[in-house]
């Protein structure tokens, strides 16, 4: 995975509320995240 992103450009995006589904699974496996737990309790 090659996606160069400044640290300036990443907190821009999450203080604006613009962090995408996919760059959050990029960030993830980025930091080596292989799961995920979800709840269906709401």
């Amino acid at each position: 995975m090659s996606v160069p992103k400044k640290e300036a450009n990443l907190r821009n995006k999450l203080s604006r509320g613009k962090f995408i589904a996919a760059s959050m699974l990029q960030f993830l496996s980025a930091i080596g995240c292989q799961q995920i737990y979800m709840s269906a309790d709401v």
